[in-house]
């Protein structure tokens, strides 16, 4: 029998083992997607035998033409399992078990892990096609009706991208090479492994068109707009259920993805599309919110392939579907828009979905990493759990309260106290339980801004850990504007979002306007501190370096923060003592003779090369030492 007609006549006879034979693949890929790159000639021997299995193999089915050709199936198979494929085979190095079998074939092992590697990819792609192929039907139907029904979001769409690209022009403008930037520019890694990101690793390659990671900005930053504008048409329906919008609808979605704290993520040249993407995987489950029972599937199915692909691109926006779920929930409840037998249903179908899909990804995808003085993916002792979450909170909402300057805390404290009003009474049920209801939905959704992080013994507190305060807000404002829009006494809860959202958008201006500022103060300060070690040291010989002092924030930006604080944490330091990225232009962007050395220990007195009214030169012929002012 033709190697093609096995999958088809697996398929079509046994089901049941076809199906458990799809979901093992997927596992197995997903598990050896934990690895490092391999060399390009086996990415290259894949493709062509892609290529040979896609020529080869015939449709499953004679049915008519579906949501796209079935061969594109296995072109989508192909294409997943060469992004697995290239980082597959060194988990068998060291492998006990390929040893034996090494010492028993007789085969060398690095061959054996490339036979091993090509063998499993070759027999996934039809088994990922197909998977696809019935993921898609499933959940949008063999007709493709979904296109037609989705054509109203045209115009949405176009709207939130214009929104969305006029507010990171600034930033592209700044062409700031933030944080990780730094390192990603010069040598061109991904580097998301490090904290289980894969499919980041693997989409990257795609949107770079290399594995080496070149600079590919505004590229990244204007898929980031696409996704962005993408989410908040999907919140805009799930929430109305309308086709149609009012301005007041279309500013109440705009904190989700142009919060203070999502803007740190657009920064980002190499990170803000997956980033974007966390937050398109987090609310698309939401399109099949719904009590009915022919939905449940497709919910349970949205709701696990969704969170997989949160986790899988940035964990931090684990908290929006939850939320969303919360507030979607609530307002069903109150609205009477559906029993509450239905409304718990597809709660607890969407909760199982989410939970199902984290347990998979922290049992079997995710590869723990050591605690550090940056983050820990791991959680305290059972008995330190409680304390240790409480203190979490507490940090996260000091820093809030830090973030924010008063005209954002006063306008957030009028939405957060308009909301349960609003809904108490445009609420179609008893005022004293839809009072109960909000306030629970509030409360129970602000537990889940940050996602499961206050979960973790040292979690994240730079400013992106925060964006899922803006989702909050999205999703309160439509709530309150949700059934209200002809009621009475709603116009202070529309100036508000309309006032908050507005001044979300400037700050967007703002802050690249900032973060411009900021790279001409660091590049004016780097080349004065490489002047003086040019005049010092004319030699090639390789030097140790170490940064003392903190070249802060640029005379322009200081003042901006004592009406915006949160400037001082979203612009980076990037020359400053004990941090990995506060010397990196200096050692590798400007000579090459110098290295990086945080840790080195001054045991002796160093004699003063140089010294100006913004740093001091100390230095030998093996270390040098700069000293900021």
């Amino acid at each position: 029998m033709p190697f093609a007609r096995i999958y088809s006549e697996f398929s079509t006879r046994r089901p049941v083992l076809y199906a458990l034979y799809r979901w093992v693949i997927l596992s197995a890929l997903i598990v050896l997607q934990t690895l490092r790159t391999v060399p390009s000639k086996l990415a290259s021997v894949a493709l062509i035998l892609f290529a040979l299995v896609f020529f080869l193999v015939k449709s499953r089915s004679r049915e008519k033409r579906r949501l796209f050709p079935d061969r594109g199936y296995l072109v989508f198979g192909a294409l997943a399992v060469l992004g697995f494929a290239v980082q597959f085979y060194p988990i068998f190095n060291g492998s006990s078990l390929i040893g034996r079998v090494s010492t028993l074939t007789g085969i060398e092992e690095r061959p054996l892990y490339l036979t091993l590697t090509l063998c499993l990819s070759v027999l996934a792609v039809p088994g990922i096609g197909f998977l696809v192929e019935d993921i898609i039907e499933r959940v949008y139907g063999v007709d493709g009706s979904v296109l037609h029904r989705l054509r109203f979001a045209r115009n949405p769409f176009l709207i939130f991208c214009t929104v969305y690209g006029l507010a990171v022009t600034a930033i592209i403008r700044a062409n700031f090479n933030y944080i990780d930037d730094a390192g990603r520019c010069f040598y061109g890694y991904s580097g998301w492994n490090n904290f289980s990101r894969f499919a980041s690793n693997y989409l990257s390659t795609f949107v770079h068109g290399n594995s080496f990671l070149a600079d590919v900005s505004p590229l990244t930053q204007l898929l980031a707009v696409v996704l962005m504008a993408s989410s908040s048409v999907i919140v805009l329906y799930v929430f109305t259920g309308k086709k149609k919008y009012t301005l007041f609808q279309y500013c109440a979605v705009v904190p989700l993805c142009l919060s203070p704290y999502f803007l740190e993520c657009l920064s980002y040249k190499y990170d803000s599309p997956y980033m974007s993407l966390s937050i398109f995987a987090s609310v698309f489950p939401a399109l099949f919110f719904s009590g009915e029972k022919e939905n449940r599937k497709k919910l349970l199915l949205a709701s696990f392939a969704g969170t997989m692909l949160n986790c899988l691109t940035y964990q931090v926006a684990l908290g929006i579907f939850p939320m969303l779920v919360v507030f979607l929930a609530a307002q069903s409840l109150i609205h009477g828009k559906e029993a509450s037998a239905r409304v718990f249903s597809a709660v607890g179908t969407a909760a199982f979905g989410y939970f199902l899909a984290v347990l998979y990804y922290k049992i079997v995808v995710v590869i723990p990493t050591a605690a550090d003085d940056y983050v820990s993916g791991s959680m305290p002792p059972v008995v330190q759990l409680f304390p240790t979450i409480i203190s979490n909170y507490r940090q996260y909402f000091e820093l809030i309260q830090y973030d924010f300057n008063l005209p954002w805390k006063i306008l957030l404290l009028i939405l957060a106290v308009g909301f349960p009003l609003r809904m108490v009474l445009c609420g179609k049920g008893k005022r004293m339980q839809s009072l109960i209801l909000t306030l629970l939905a509030e409360a129970v959704s602000a537990v889940l801004i940050f996602g499961l992080y206050p979960l973790l013994e040292k979690p994240l507190f730079e400013t992106r850990a925060f964006f899922g305060l803006g989702a909050w807000i999205a999703f309160v404002s439509l709530s309150t504007l949700t059934d209200a829009e002809g009621a009475e006494h709603c116009s202070l809860q529309k100036a508000c979002i309309l006032a908050l959202s507005w001044s979300f958008f400037a700050f967007a201006f703002i802050y690249g306007n900032a973060l411009s500022a900021q790279k001409e103060y660091l590049t004016y300060r780097s080349a004065e501190i490489m002047s003086g070690i040019n005049a010092h040291y004319t030699d090639s010989a390789t030097k140790k370096l170490k940064i003392l002092g903190d070249a802060g924030l640029a005379p322009t930006i200081r003042n901006s923060v004592e009406h915006y604080p949160v400037l001082s944490r979203l612009t980076p330091r990037l020359l400053r003592e004990n941090w990995s990225w506060g010397n990196f232009s200096l050692s590798y962007y400007y000579r090459t003779d110098l290295i990086a050395d945080n840790l080195m220990e001054i045991t002796d007195e160093l004699p003063l090369l140089l010294e100006t009214g913004t740093y001091s030169l100390y230095g030998d012929a093996e270390r040098i030492v700069v000293k900021l002012n």
